[in-house]
């Protein structure tokens, strides 16, 4: 597991259910686990907001004027630079090249970064995920910022974009959200409940297991595992009857879903967001 990996696993800034029972944390800990049959691949978590902006250093263009090559057609570039104010802009074209062909356009530039794009869930689309600091230039001014709040909406195409401010230098590794490749599982997500989710607005924490796997279906998720908070197990079924307290995506089509025999109750950011819907 490389730093990167360790990085994207510490963070977990979005609330979920309280956890109870004996080894509920560690449950927790073995789920968002990276899968060892899948060497290099991120861990699933749910990360409903970025890392703080103060974790970044930030750095300066040396330059962005365009690199002077031979005759021909020139291969298309992954990302855009715009000049934009003080700074300068950065768009991503080409959701899905070579982290390394980011990179080298990045270098043709004068900006030493590193760009990582892992799939995730529609929320956390074009969110910066986490990053890494490479050099040690202190840090000073206004960092790194992505633009936009995520694609807002499910299967919406989205931008995935960067404000770089001027007069910065430095070396950064940033990883941000893209939408997954058919097939393709999360390696983060948004809270199933976050705006642009499959969830948003619908007031699923106390509905049975029965209710909620319908409601699921519905929009093409099936129930890949459930975990049982006071227990602290895994379970493939639970009784119908039992009441749903949290759910995860770990893919466009699968879900874990929390549930007990017991009533939940709804933790705060559950709450907040409902809050803001319209009410029937």
């Amino acid at each position: 597991m490389n730093d990167i990996d360790n990085l994207v696993k510490a963070i977990d800034p979005a609330p979920h259910t309280p956890e109870q029972g004996p080894g509920a944390r560690e449950l927790r800990a073995a789920i968002t686990a990276t899968e060892p049959s899948r060497a290099g691949r991120l861990s699933w978590k749910v990360w409903a907001v970025a890392v703080p902006a103060a974790a970044l250093a930030t750095f300066t263009a040396v330059s962005l004027l365009p690199t002077t090559g031979g005759l021909g057609p020139k291969p298309a570039s992954a990302l855009d630079f715009k000049a934009s104010g003080d700074g300068y802009v950065v768009t991503v074209q080409d959701l899905y090249a070579d982290p390394q062909k980011y990179a080298q356009e990045f270098k043709e530039r004068g900006f030493a970064v590193e760009l990582k794009l892992i799939p995730t869930s529609p929320s956390a689309v074009g969110r910066l995920i986490g990053g890494e600091t490479t050099t040690d230039t202190p840090q000073s001014g206004p960092p790194i910022q992505p633009i936009g709040e995520g694609c807002g909406e499910p299967l919406v195409s989205c931008l995935i974009s960067i404000r770089i401010p001027e007069g910065y230098s430095g070396s950064e590794t940033l990883i941000m959200g893209r939408p997954p490749r058919p097939g393709e599982d999360y390696d983060g997500t948004g809270s199933i409940f976050a705006k642009g989710e499959i969830l948003h607005c619908v007031p699923f924490v106390g509905m049975t297991v029965e209710k909620f796997t319908e409601v699921l279906s519905g929009k093409g998720v099936s129930i890949d595992s459930f975990r049982v908070t006071d227990e602290s197990l895994e379970r493939k079924t639970v009784p119908g009857s039992w009441l749903v307290s949290d759910a995860t995506l770990l893919s466009p089509t699968r879900a874990v879903v929390w549930a007990d025999p017991k009533a939940p109750e709804p933790d705060r950011s559950y709450t907040a967001v409902m809050a803001g819907c319209p009410k029937n």
